[in-house]
């Protein structure tokens, strides 16, 4: 039985001090693959922390190594290439959360009848792979879009949006409508945060819609309940597409620092929907 280990980072205001290590013995798709997967929770990150937990899932037979967003930025820098040593493909979860984020601006703009040709849309955040993606896939379907590099200033544009995508998984540039004045029904996206907490605090304007994107519906719901806020069988983007590779046999690195191939986009939402994932988005349910 093939075996994944998956990286959460606990946040800064864990309570505890080490790495805590969930097994969970079986995880099985619509289509009966069969794998294990050792999660590790890790409070208050340290490359120390990071380098242990990646040691120990090589020792506990992980064929394929998965983070969550909170590490992107880490691993795209030196530090994170020093992984290369231990030999074990890395999934980074961009591509599946690229996905999520597109498909849930699709489905509410359906639900709510507006016409993405029409529409101006931004996207920003630190994390600058999963926005080049979103960007890619979005290129289709609007005609009127900006993409703001990290550490550019996207409030000029924002005040004049209909769609808001935040790609900043750790929460440090939350859209504050109290300063930023979105204009009325605009429709704000932002990626949940793998420590099972909105990222965005400001929510007092009942006329703009916030939406959590970048998680995952599984067809195993007695198997994985990481958010006490959310329904069972909820996952991260992330963690979802590092089970879906070890299902279909891709344990090689899907996402590193190099450029993706836009193509991989509609390559994991195929493997998704042929193993019962899908995006959960209660604002525009599928049903």
């Amino acid at each position: 039985m093939k075996k994944i280990a998956f990286l959460i980072s606990a946040g800064r205001a864990a309570f505890w001090p080490f790495t805590r290590i969930k097994h969970i013995p079986a995880i099985r798709s619509a289509q009966g693959n069969v794998i294990q997967a050792y999660l590790f929770i890790i409070p208050c990150l340290t490359d120390q922390k990071i380098y242990s937990a990646a040691n120990k899932a090589k020792d506990l037979g992980a064929e394929i190594l998965g983070f969550d967003l909170n590490f992107s930025d880490w691993l795209q820098s030196k530090k994170g290439e020093s992984l290369d040593n231990l030999g074990l493909p890395i999934c980074n979860g961009n591509i599946f959360t690229a996905w999520s984020i597109f498909e849930a601006v699709y489905r509410v703009s359906r639900a709510k009848k507006i016409n993405l040709m029409d529409a101006t849309l931004v996207i920003f955040g630190k994390n600058k792979q999963v926005a080049s993606l979103c960007a890619r896939k979005f290129a289709d379907y609007v005609n009127n879009f900006t993409v703001f590099k990290p550490g550019d200033n996207p409030e000029s544009a924002i005040d004049n949006a209909d769609i808001i995508i935040n790609v900043d998984s750790l929460g440090d540039m939350a859209v504050d409508i109290d300063r930023l004045k979105p204009k009325p029904s605009a429709l704000i996206f932002e990626l949940y945060g793998c420590a099972g907490k909105a990222t965005n605090q400001h929510k007092g304007r009942k006329d703009i819609i916030f939406v959590n994107t970048g998680l995952i519906k599984a067809p195993f719901p007695d198997k994985l309940c990481l958010y006490p806020t959310l329904p069972k069988g909820i996952i991260s983007a992330s963690l979802a597409e590092t089970i879906l590779l070890t299902m279909e046999d891709k344990t090689i690195t899907y996402a590193g620092s190099e450029t993706i191939n836009p193509d991989k986009i509609e390559e994991i939402a195929d493997i998704a929907a042929g193993c019962g994932f899908e995006v959960w988005l209660p604002e525009a349910p599928l049903n």
